[in-house]
């Protein structure tokens, strides 16, 4: 976890993070993944979000103007929460969490209780909470100018139409889950899950 500000900005990053830019990559080295995300928003805006990679959640505020950028990533490893407010947002790695807002009444939204009973879970982006929501992978909110928005900057794509040989796909397979498991021994928990089926 890193945080960095400059001036009325402040910027936080929660988890390992890469970056596409190579200016982006320098200034997280040189001092911390947080600066970077701070650097790319201000040069870049929300578009910083197809240059980050990684399981990382990442928030980037104003002091000045109440301008807020909140983003999880692509897999919605870091989940985040948020809710908007009349002058803003809040937002929180935790649903609970966000229930010590005094603006929150903490309503239950029962349609969410019902889907717990019947699903064994709450189907993003709603939660036990009728004014908490949870942002799905690849989503960023937004809060500028008094308007909130929720917006996806990233969606993954498939295509079944695409016929290359076995052999190229079973390296490129295998590449990805070497270049995957390698990356994932630099991080501070590392574990898998393999199910035979039923």
């Amino acid at each position: 976890r890193s945080i960095a500000k400059e001036g009325e900005w402040i910027a936080a990053a929660w988890a390992r993070l890469k970056f596409d830019d190579p200016i982006l990559v320098e200034t997280a080295q040189a001092r911390s993944p947080a600066a970077a995300v701070l650097h790319g928003y201000r040069t870049r805006g929300s578009g910083l979000l197809a240059v980050v990679h990684g399981a990382a959640a990442i928030a980037i505020a104003n002091g000045t103007t109440g301008e807020v950028l909140v983003a999880t990533d692509r897999a919605s490893a870091r989940p985040i929460y948020y809710a908007p407010l009349r002058c803003g947002v809040a937002f929180a790695s935790r649903s609970d969490a966000l229930m010590l807002h005094a603006d929150l009444s903490g309503n239950i939204d029962y349609q969410a209780v019902y889907n717990y009973m019947h699903f064994h879970m709450v189907p993003g982006p709603s939660t036990i909470c009728t004014e908490v929501r949870r942002l799905l992978p690849g989503e960023m909110v937004e809060y500028r100018d008094g308007m909130l928005n929720v917006n996806r900057y990233w969606r993954m794509s498939f295509c079944e139409k695409i016929a290359r040989p076995h052999a190229e796909l079973r390296a490129e397979f295998i590449a990805a889950l070497e270049s995957s498991v390698r990356n994932a021994l630099h991080t501070e928990s590392v574990g898998c899950f393999l199910s035979g089926g039923t």
